[in-house]
């Protein structure tokens, strides 16, 4: 299969383009980016090259997947065209800055009889098979799911403090507020209610967000989210009769850590062995599992299923008035 990465991110650097050379089935890899950064490295063992126009490269390249990662304004854009020219699509998350987008993009994909998916990466790492078997294994499922992501800042400059490029906290760690109810719960939510906790002062952007969600028969997640002003989390915690289960790391787990599953039962601590893995490379596995056997439409419900999700939380959280400016 022939592999097209449209944009040089530091996400593609660190994580695309290493899953992707490691990955049985990939025959060529090209880089399309207008600013090649000095720490781009291509893979060794097939060809690989670097292009300076993305337009070109989709036309002369005519390439089998296309993986976009390019900033949030542009995803919809290029993903399009990447579908019109009838390539597989794969798009760093969020799909779209809109509901609107996203539908209309799964539109298209199903016209053209092509894939489309949305880099939601982290419930492919063995690590939440492992979660959802430790309640299966106790005779228990998930009630309740408690979540947190946030980090101390972005660099000065960055796309995300900047709306016109789909920037915010919203759109950037929207996805990883939605996702957990659909692969916990697999369910989406009832209700969202949604607050913006700070924004940006140059740019008024919102960095910090706070969610409650309610799911059918009774089940909720509450979380926190924010790209600036705290100390570094990221850890989800899945609530049910009889167990518990928390893990860190878990939207973003390094490839080379055995995760430690925090499990308890009736007031008794342990814990329960994950396997190390890479969340891009088993998530990339699936989607070329799915090419060849002519199954787009699990990637197509998933990220339709989270844009609705994520219209009710920006909506939500544009009807809230409370907010504080950091």
């Amino acid at each position: 299969m022939r592999v097209l990465l449209l944009g040089a991110s530091r996400l593609a650097r660190r994580r695309l383009i290493p899953a992707l050379s490691r990955l049985e089935g990939v025959e060529r890899l090209d880089v399309a980016t207008r600013t090649r950064p000095a720490d781009l490295r291509l893979p060794v063992g097939i060809p690989a090259a670097v292009h300076p126009d993305y337009e070109v490269a989709l036309r002369s390249l005519a390439p089998d997947l296309v993986y976009v990662s390019l900033v949030n304004s542009l995803h919809a854009r290029w993903a399009g065209a990447a579908l019109e020219a009838g390539a597989h699509v794969v798009v760093d998350k969020p799909l779209g800055v809109s509901r609107r987008e996203a539908e209309g993009l799964a539109r298209l994909s199903e016209r053209a009889g092509r894939l489309l998916a949305e880099a939601t990466v982290w419930p492919y790492h063995p690590q939440v098979r492992r979660v959802l078997e430790t309640f299966r294994e106790a005779g228990s499922a998930p009630t309740r799911i408690e979540c947190c992501f946030a980090f101390p800042g972005v660099p000065p400059g960055d796309f995300r403090l900047r709306g016109e490029l789909g920037g915010g906290a919203l759109l950037d760690l929207g996805p990883y507020a939605v996702s957990p109810g659909r692969v916990l719960f697999e369910a989406e939510p009832l209700a969202v209610d949604c607050r913006v906790l700070a924004r940006d002062a140059a740019t008024g952007v919102e960095t910090a967000f706070a969610v409650v969600a309610t799911y059918p028969g009774g089940r909720g997640l509450a979380g926190h989210f924010g790209i600036a002003g705290t100390e570094y989390r990221n850890r989800l915690a899945a609530v049910g009769p009889r167990l518990s289960v928390e893990w860190d790391r878990a939207y973003t787990t390094p490839e080379g850590l055995a995760n430690l599953l925090r499990v308890r039962r009736r007031d008794e601590e342990g814990t329960v062995a994950a396997p190390a893995a890479d969340a891009f490379e088993c998530f990339l596995r699936a989607v070329l599992s799915a090419v060849r056997e002519g199954r787009p439409e699990g990637f197509r419900e998933a990220l339709l299923a989270d844009a609705r999700a994520l219209d009710v939380l920006r909506r939500s959280a544009a009807r809230s008035r409370q907010t504080i400016t950091a």
